[in-house]
């Protein structure tokens, strides 16, 4: 059986897998150039001069046509996101932070815009989150009625024993609502289905669920 050496790397006792060195110091050499170099420094730009460049100030962007837009990385919703270490932070806050100092704790940045991936200064304004969702109503942003989640995709809408919060599933509810119906007690009930009290009560108190119906309906 042969002997397996060790890494060429002074000190280092690991046993070698590729070019004389250990699988650490190979990957170093493989990223780096360099199997003694562990990480390289992240750049020393201020942060300040690194996020102006990533801002598009073309004229015409946004309902307003004078937005500036984050032209760099975004969030899913479309807001930016800049890396100002030692995390991302989201490009409109620091873009407030710049023009009018620290964002006071618990409080949100909205858009005077509407446009998420605005980040010019007189476009924001400071708000609680409060202030946020009744400007979003206000615009008519939110989603409400048939313009709700469950009505727009219902099979991505968890209901029953599907949903993680379930503590009963499709059949104890069915024969919870029948033993119910026949005059068994609340702690009766919570005790042969091992949920709380409040939780029977909740269930008594809603014959009218859509699932129920769906369950009920179905036998």
């Amino acid at each position: 059986m042969p002997i397996e050496s060790t890494c060429s790397i002074d000190g280092c006792e690991r046993i070698s897998r590729a070019r004389g060195w250990c699988k650490m110091h190979w990957k170093r050499w493989r990223t780096h150039g360099d199997p003694l170099v562990a990480s390289l420094p992240r750049a020393t730009v201020p942060a300040v001069e690194r996020f102006w460049p990533k801002v598009s100030k073309e004229l015409g962007q946004g309902p307003w046509g004078d937005c500036w837009e984050w032209a760099a990385n975004r969030h899913p919703q479309g807001y930016g996101l800049f890396w100002a270490h030692p995390k991302d932070v989201c490009a409109h806050r620091f873009s407030f932070e710049l023009a009018n100092g620290p964002i006071p704790e618990g409080m949100e940045i909205c858009h005077r815009c509407d446009n998420p991936p605005c980040v010019r200064p007189s476009h924001l304004f400071l708000g609680t989150h409060a202030d946020n969702m009744a400007d979003c109503a206000a615009k008519g942003r939110a989603a409400k009625g048939e313009r709700n989640g469950r009505h727009t995709k219902p099979a991505s809408t968890v209901r029953g024993e599907r949903s993680g919060r379930c503590k009963i599933d499709d059949r104890q509810l069915i024969e919870l609502r029948k033993l119910s119906s026949e005059g068994w007690s609340t702690r009766d009930l919570s005790a042969r289905f091992g949920i709380t009290t409040k939780h029977v009560c909740f269930i008594r108190a809603r014959p009218e669920w859509r699932r129920t119906k769906e369950l009920e309906g179905s036998k």
